[in-house]
């Protein structure tokens, strides 16, 4: 993965974590790290709390994974599979399919995308902020708040129909793939 240049991604470093924090790829620690980060952002403006899902969450961890064992970062996986495809092959469509607000679009199931690495420190992308982080509940606010900056990643975010969401890490070396997907 090319450091410098995460497009679609928060860039994210870890520093040293102490024995009581989850590793950050501590699948349950995230989930809830990220579900709670996701409702609160929600709940700021007015939106609905959304669950955890099992199958959202294998999904993203599959995709997490694949993007880890290929090194990118990106919504299409290198054997052409999309975000459609993975959301149809689990059985979750038309269910997961979510409007966007005041169009006659939606999405046939939504994920958000972000590289991380895992020692330092980061700055939040357009900021001068200085961000530590120290394991699940950290990682989440970073790569969450990273994408609240982000006017595409931020309109997944705030989809009103959003009612689950699942949450991924892969690891490749030291950097580090998070997947999110939304329903």
């Amino acid at each position: 993965m090319n450091r410098r240049s995460l497009l679609v991604a928060a860039g994210v470093a870890l520093a040293g974590c102490s024995s009581d924090t989850p590793p950050v790829t501590d699948t349950a620690a995230l989930n809830a790290a990220f579900l709670d980060r996701f409702n609160q952002i929600r709940a700021e403006r007015g939106l609905g709390s959304a669950t955890q899902s099992d199958v959202l969450t294998e999904m993203a961890s599959a995709h997490a994974a694949n993007m880890a064992k290929h090194d990118y970062l990106g919504h299409e996986q290198p054997d052409g599979t999309t975000i459609e495809d993975r959301f149809a092959d689990r059985g979750l469509l038309p269910g997961c399919e979510l409007p966007v607000p005041g169009s006659d679009r939606y999405y046939a199931g939504a994920e958000n995308v972000a590289g991380a690495v895992e020692s330092g420190s980061v700055t939040h992308p357009g900021t001068d902020e200085t961000f530590y982080i120290t394991g699940p509940d950290s990682l989440a606010k970073f790569v969450m708040d990273s994408w609240m900056t982000s006017p595409p990643h931020r309109e997944v975010m705030t989809l009103p129909a959003i009612e689950e969401v699942g949450i991924g890490v892969g690891r490749n070396g030291e950097d580090l793939f998070v997947a999110v997907e939304f329903c």
